[in-house]
């Protein structure tokens, strides 16, 4: 859940993620995943085996190479306020089409890492 403060800057949930997609054209595209629970009753973070995150912003045309890609995420830090454990910027995970939502494994309970649950999505 983003939450927008007076200042300019939006704080991120606790399962709100920044990565770095790579499409099969090579292309790196910077995203931002908000969590988006599954329809029916909500249960605490805690408790859920998987999160669902929906894409709530990515860098459309993507870049050329991981640098820029990972200089990016660095310039959107610069508004978000988040974790960093929910942030991955040193490794892309590919995709074969733009994603518009992730079903990962929960990572917030410390048992992996986000890294880990991205690269065994």
């Amino acid at each position: 859940m983003l939450i927008s403060k007076e200042n300019g800057t939006v704080s991120a949930g606790p399962a709100d993620i920044l990565c770095i997609m790579k499409l099969p054209t090579g292309r790196f595209h910077p995203a931002l995943f908000e969590e988006h629970p599954m329809p029916g009753p909500i249960k605490p973070i805690e408790e859920l085996s998987f999160v669902r995150l929906k894409s709530k912003m990515h860098h459309t045309s993507g870049m050329e190479t991981l640098e820029d890609a990972a200089a990016h995420i660095v310039d959107l830090r610069k508004k978000l306020i988040m974790s960093d454990e929910n942030v991955v910027s040193d490794e892309a995970f590919e995709v074969i089409d733009p994603v518009s939502v992730l079903v990962i494994k929960n990572w917030t309970t410390g048992q992996i890492t986000l890294k880990s649950a991205l690269k065994n999505q």
